[in-house]
């Protein structure tokens, strides 16, 4: 499923936090509510404490930048 699919079944608060901190990794609610709406965040185990955790995908940061500065 893609991100205009399951994006608007987030709740606003949500979709606000990942906004602010996009690119960062999902905390493990914010992770559940994601996959719970449709998307797939993706395992990072590089062994950098600030890399490890789950991720969206670049489509997706990319996709949520844009909608962010009111871009097509």
């Amino acid at each position: 499923m893609s991100i205009d699919e399951w994006w608007p079944r987030l709740s606003p608060s949500t979709q606000a936090s990942i906004i602010a901190n996009n690119g960062d990794a999902l905390s493990d609610g914010i992770r559940d509510e994601v996959v719970a709406a449709g998307g797939l965040p993706l395992r990072a185990e590089t062994g950098e404490e600030e890399t490890e955790g789950w991720f969206l995908d670049d489509a997706a940061v990319d996709w949520i930048e844009a909608r962010a500065n009111d871009e097509e």
